[in-house]
């Protein structure tokens, strides 16, 4: 099923043994739009701690009781590395996340799969990766080695740019909750062509993105942008409509 990010956002964590807080922020890498960690708001734990954790250690999601259900404890969750939200994530902190959970990094080599525990016997919600494997986008020549994560909530301050000219910011994200890939964006045009509309843009139309400059740019025209399908809401964005607007 296609969801918004923003449908996430706020949702009530619950642990093995108890509530552990809300979901704050949603973190995606810029290689090929899989979304890695989810930021929990521990509230009344050490003064509002900040956990991240890898969607592959959700159980599972109630988006009407506005619930995620971890397979994890809460002691588990607390003990996690911290990390500051306020500056970039570097690989070494991602690294000790991966292994506090005892999965492998998504940057390792697709020869085993990414999500294999520690212990050497893989989950299989785990191995959801190696069975779907993330598609590399337009501006992606192979893995690379520089692979960033960015914020769902930064991005959405991000312009728009096509070959001819800029189209608008972005307005939200639209994920799989099943192989957790980002895979539309939804771009608010009003202060550039006067509409009132948001448009939905694939990810695999996506060449490039700019973090210093708050651009993600496609190589699309500005007309071929509008002639694609308007953005109707994401709860209506099922793989059934997907698939009859292409």
């Amino acid at each position: 099923m296609l969801r918004s990010i923003e449908d996430l956002k706020g949702c009530k964590v619950a642990c093995q043994d108890g509530d552990l807080g809300t979901v704050e922020h949603v973190y995606f890498d810029d290689e090929s739009w899989g979304i890695r960690f989810i930021v929990i708001g521990a509230s009344g734990w050490n003064g509002g701690q900040q956990v991240w954790v890898s969607p592959f250690s959700i159980k599972g999601i109630d988006f009407a009781a506005g619930v995620v259900t971890l397979d994890l404890t809460q002691r588990k969750m607390m003990g996690s590395p911290p990390v500051d939200t306020g500056k970039p994530v570097s690989r070494l902190k991602e690294s000790k996340l991966f292994d506090y959970y005892g999965c492998r990094p998504y940057w390792a080599a697709r020869a085993k799969p990414p999500f294999e525990s520690s212990s050497g016997t893989g989950d299989s919600r785990l191995g959801l990766e190696s069975s779907q494997q993330l598609r590399p986008t337009l501006h992606v020549k192979g893995s690379r080695l520089d692979i960033h994560l960015l914020s769902a909530q930064h991005a959405k301050s991000f312009s728009v740019a096509t070959a001819d000219g800029t189209i608008g910011r972005i307005a939200d994200f639209v994920f799989d909750d099943e192989t957790w890939i980002v895979r539309y964006m939804t771009v608010d045009t009003r202060d550039w062509w006067n509409s009132a509309r948001e448009m939905r843009l694939s990810t695999e139309w996506i060449d490039g993105i700019d973090s210093a400059s708050s651009t993600i740019s496609t190589s699309l025209s500005r007309i071929s942008v509008e002639h694609s399908s308007a953005y109707v809401g994401t709860r209506s964005l099922n793989h059934v409509y997907e698939a009859l607007s292409h």
